[in-house]
């Protein structure tokens, strides 16, 4: 980088004969020494500055004679200095979801994946486990049945709603397996009195 004198002004503006090309380096006249001279940007040399490319291709490319850079696989911009990532939404390098890498890949946000880290990962969802049938023991029936129970179902054993209000199932199952427990017993006890009955219809033939 060259320093220059505070007596030089810029002439970038001016039509002069050997005036440098403005998108490559400063054109500068010393008053003093009456000498138009370039000042050369980063890549570029030559009287006028004409030779070269922008930054040496950033050391990722090729000059081409025609100024440009022939870039890397890995690497794209006007000087190779960009990494050259897959673009995905909206044409942004990694969809803007993610960190482009120099190797060229994307390393994508947690909740994205794919190539160019547009695709929204599908997380799992917690599913509530129903209770099973050991949760109903009859042995654990209260005596009593649940305060405030309503003809209208609550809130909570509604479809809608993952979830059962366990002391109000648990008590009603009491209920129908004494129910059940009172069948069997006049069913056996019929049974019981039929026998009985043809015994003695048998012993007094």
């Amino acid at each position: 980088i060259s320093r220059a004198d505070a007596s030089w002004v810029d002439l970038n503006n001016l039509d002069s004969p050997g005036a440098c090309d403005n998108t490559k380096g400063i054109s500068l006249y010393n008053a003093t020494s009456n000498v138009l001279v370039c000042i050369c940007r980063c890549g570029y040399a030559g009287d006028t500055c004409s030779a070269g490319c922008p930054n040496n291709c950033s050391g990722h490319g090729e000059c081409l004679e025609n100024g440009h850079c022939s870039c890397s696989a890995t690497r794209t911009g006007v000087d190779c200095g960009e990494f050259n990532c897959p673009s995905g939404l909206q044409g942004k390098r990694c969809s803007g979801q993610g960190l482009c890498k120099e190797d060229a890949t994307c390393d994508c946000e947690d909740n994205f994946m794919g190539v160019d880290c547009s695709t929204t990962k599908v997380l799992p969802q917690e599913v509530a486990t129903p209770p099973s049938f050991d949760d109903f023991q009859t042995s654990q029936v209260p005596d009593e049945p649940p305060s405030q129970i309503s003809s209208a179902p609550s809130p909570s054993m509604t479809p809608s709603r993952v979830g059962f209000d366990k002391s109000k199932i648990m008590y009603f199952w009491g209920i129908l397996d004494r129910k059940v427990q009172g069948v069997q017993a006049k069913y056996k006890k019929l049974v019981s009195s039929e026998g009985s009955h043809t015994a003695r219809n048998e012993g007094a033939n």
